[in-house]
């Protein structure tokens, strides 16, 4: 039995992990939460988890001040990290971020790809991430985790703007784009396993098929029994790259699938099942 430790229980892939491991009966995880919205942390003995999956930051907000990013993101995590480390936790797993990479002259990510942050939270995640790495030691295993898009029943961010799209609009632009991303089960699965085998690295977990946006908008319709115009659109890279919007939801994100691969298939949901589940799903 590993007793694990989730830090921002309360986040999408928190709440969706705590909901696998209940609907999947894992045997051999016990799970508890914590918060860290207050200082109480500090006091607690966390010698009793062997693992600890860390959460908890601040996401692209307008109305987070810039240093908020550092104190959250940065400071508190390795604050919580080092912590963890002198109470004798044995695996750390930081979910980070692609936003790592910042603005990218190339369309694909792979392992010659420098991170290269251009905002806050993506810095912030990065200095993070690299803190942590110090801490590392045969004794203190680190997993960092940059996920690219992750999408599921109730997901925030730009899927749910995607869905207000489906729902919405019988006219449906179809453009040609191709993007890395990630089921929640799928991800929640993936974790699993690194917290099974104590996996130590970088890793970017994705589905085992790029994703069309378009493609998204369309199965969500026919699933919904909608009728649909399709409106072919033709969007020079260049279009895609300036409007910021546009480059979010139709530009193009790859991710090298050898950036992406463990030992064991964690992608046991297909692309056409995930939209079904993603609508569906109460």
């Amino acid at each position: 039995m590993k007793s694990v430790l989730l830090v921002g229980a309360n986040s999408f892939i928190g709440r969706s992990f705590k909901r696998w491991i209940g609907d999947n009966s894992v045997p051999d995880i016990k799970l508890e939460s914590l918060s860290l919205r207050d200082n109480s942390w500090k006091s607690l003995d966390l010698s009793k988890y062997d693992s600890v999956i860390h959460l908890a930051a601040i996401v692209h907000s307008p109305k987070a001040e810039p240093s908020l990013y550092y104190e959250v993101n940065r400071d508190l995590t390795t604050a919580f990290a080092t912590k963890a480390k002198q109470d004798g936790v044995k695996h750390f797993i930081f979910v980070s971020t692609l936003s790592v990479y910042g603005n990218r002259n190339s369309d694909v990510i792979n392992k010659k790809t420098v991170p290269k942050p251009n905002n806050h939270y993506g810095i912030s995640k990065l200095e993070a991430e690299n803190n942590i790495l110090k801490l590392q030691d045969e004794n203190f295993i680190v997993s960092i985790i940059r996920p690219p898009l992750v999408y599921g029943p109730h997901s925030p961010g730009n899927f749910s703007k995607i869905m207000e799209i489906s729902r919405f609009s019988f006219i449906v632009p179809f453009v040609s784009n191709k993007r890395s991303m990630i089921f929640i089960d799928n991800l929640s699965n993936f974790l699993f396993i690194l917290l099974k085998n104590k996996s130590r690295g970088i890793f970017i977990p994705q589905n085992s098929e790029y994703v069309c946006t378009s493609e998204i908008l369309l199965n969500s319709r026919k699933i919904a029994g909608k009728k649909t115009i399709i409106l072919p659109i033709v969007l020079p890279r260049k279009v895609k790259k300036r409007i910021n919007i546009i480059d979010k939801i139709f530009g193009d994100l790859l991710v090298d699938q050898q950036m992406s691969s463990v030992n064991e298939n964690y992608n046991k949901v297909t692309f056409k099942e995930s939209i079904k589940l993603s609508i569906t799903q109460k």
